[in-house]
């Protein structure tokens, strides 16, 4: 009885220790991206290339209107403020910020529902983003670019 309670229990135990655990969201997983949703809404970059979480603090809000609003903390302790206007034409992403300077590149762009992503490819970079409200703290403490001299900051997008 007592060898058969222990078979079962290793039997268990490797069960749970062979299942897959690969849900963090890169296109490795079982996510079904699609071409077709909505961009307008607030979103948190939550992958950047290969890292399964990223390090850098993006937020982005596309509005109904073709304008955007980027909320950038990258290589910095300041969050940065961009506005501009975006255009998508299928599923390419293309934007010129405020201030008449184009985006590094355009993007191709592609949605999941479950949780809601939207996931932007410019060759070989990827980045996926999450539906996610930008945090008030961040709206506030928010540098405008022309006020801030003391560092160089790069553009994300």
């Amino acid at each position: 009885m007592k060898i058969s309670k222990i078979f079962f229990a290793v039997i268990a135990l490797l069960a749970v220790a062979c299942t897959d655990n690969n849900n963090s969201g890169s296109t490795g997983d079982k996510t079904k991206w699609s071409n077709e949703g909505n961009i307008c809404g607030e979103w948190k970059l939550t992958q950047h290339g290969n890292d399964k979480e990223t390090e850098i603090g993006v937020y982005i809000s596309f509005n109904e209107n073709n304008t955007f609003e980027l909320y950038q903390r990258v290589y910095s302790v300041i969050w940065m403020h961009y506005t501009g206007t975006f255009n998508l034409d299928g599923t390419t992403l293309s934007g010129v910020y405020s201030d008449g300077k184009a985006w590094g590149s355009t993007y191709t762009i592609s949605y999941a529902d479950s949780p809601k992503r939207i996931r932007l490819v410019n060759g070989n970079e990827e980045a996926i983003y999450s539906e996610s409200e930008i945090p008030e703290y961040i709206v506030d403490e928010a540098q405008q670019p022309e006020n801030v001299r003391s560092v160089a900051i790069e553009r994300f997008l």
